[in-house]
């Protein structure tokens, strides 16, 4: 499986993203045709999230019984297939998740806010007339909010119904509005994954010394989760206590972008499972833990293909990242050591070269043997070049084992 955000089938050039897609990345398996080609083709949407439209295909005499299997199939058969003599599936660019230029500007909305008790802002599309606003989202009894038609509300629980007129139309076939959270107390929770937001919310801006006590982005299944959220950013100024917090974007099928609160330090167990859109995640440096209670921390996210992790994260299970299909690039910082029970990235045949070398070449020196699982046919590939070979050496003299 190739993942790309829109590419020419005709030369196999990138381009900008389909607006037809809404928004979302497009996803392209991969086939080989009789002339010995290899041609593009997009996989079928389902629901909100990509799937494999796996009864129409039959891979190597193999025909899938689920759409997670025909992926695995894909991966093994492209990973494989080497056109014209050798090449190499092209590495898409990895582009910056930005807000819609016909969005609310809410970034720029809550920082223009002279109001001292501002905790956070959401964008909200027009699919519904009428919005709840309950404080006990919020966790304190001194929460009130400003609707972007112009409504202010500080009762306990209050419904707002919206004055149309005054959203924001964008080209994508729906129209924006926004409310604004205000708190005089800072300790603030962030639910926004049932009732009242949970189909609404596109994006989320926190900031001005916020301390977040409860985030819940996503939810325990696709039915209260939070399924059009794109991204969650912060001002650099935001904590959130995560000895206790729940933090999860799980089931955000739509999820493209995230930043981390300041002294964020643990990532807990599913935080972005099945987020199907999330192309790249970039862990703050301050993250040490990841907590997996069963095999990945990034179950089904079959469009990620770059995660960059901090200096600070050596605390984590050895398969948190081994069952990543379409990753690409896996980042450290250099002198990173990982933990002793070592790192499996086996699971992502789509691994460039380039980023296994760096891996390899950034390490730092350990005084007990750490293996660093790449898999057969990760290792074949870097053992198929001269620069491969010299780093798999130099890794090796700092204490590591490949396999």
């Amino acid at each position: 499986m190739i993942i790309v955000t829109k590419i020419d089938e005709k030369n196999f050039s990138v381009n900008e993203n389909d607006s037809g897609l809404v928004g979302l990345p497009a996803v392209y398996a991969a086939r080989e045709t009789e002339n010995n080609t290899v041609i593009l083709e997009p996989l079928y949407r389902h629901g909100r999230g990509y799937q494999a439209d796996y009864t129409a295909w039959n891979i190597n005499g193999a025909v899938p019984t689920s759409a997670t299997e025909a992926i695995q199939l894909l991966n093994a058969f492209v990973g494989n297939f080497k056109p014209g003599g050798g090449a190499t599936p092209p590495t898409p660019p990895i582009a910056e998740w930005h807000p819609h230029p016909d969005w609310w500007d809410i970034e720029a909305i809550f920082k223009a806010d002279t109001d001292i008790n501002k905790r956070f802002i959401m964008l909200i599309t027009d699919s519904a007339n009428a919005i709840r606003l309950d404080r006990s989202r919020i966790g304190n009894t001194s929460a009130y909010y400003k609707t972007s038609d112009g409504e202010t509300y500080n009762a306990e629980i209050s419904t707002h119904t919206w004055d149309n007129n005054k959203d924001k139309k964008c080209k994508l076939g729906y129209k924006t509005r926004y409310v604004t959270v205000y708190s005089t107390d800072k300790n603030v929770r962030i639910q926004i994954n049932s009732v009242g937001y949970q189909t609404d919310c596109k994006y989320i801006f926190i900031g001005n010394q916020s301390n977040v006590t409860y985030a819940a982005f996503g939810g325990t299944s696709s039915a209260n989760s939070n399924l059009l959220l794109e991204a969650t950013h912060y001002d650099g100024t935001v904590t959130l206590d995560d000895s206790t917090t729940t933090y999860t974007h799980q089931y955000c099928y739509s999820l493209q972008s995230n930043q981390f609160p300041k002294n964020m330090k643990t990532i807990r167990h599913l935080s972005f499972g099945n987020c199907s859109c999330l192309t790249y995640l970039n862990i703050s440096n301050g993250v040490t833990t990841i907590e997996v209670v069963l095999t990945s921390m990034f179950a089904t996210c079959y469009a990620l293909t770059s995660i960059s992790i901090p200096q600070s994260l050596n605390n984590f299970p050895n398969q948190t990242f081994s069952t990543i299909p379409s990753l690409i690039s896996f980042n450290i910082e250099s002198g990173w050591i990982p933990p002793s029970t070592g790192i499996n990235l086996s699971g992502s045949r789509y691994l460039s070269v380039s980023s296994m070398i760096n891996i390899l070449e950034r390490l730092g020196a350990t005084a007990s043997s750490i293996t660093i699982t790449f898999g057969t046919f990760n290792l074949q590939k870097l053992q198929e070049t001269a620069e491969g070979i010299a780093a798999i050496t130099v890794a090796t003299n700092k204490g590591y084992t490949m396999n």
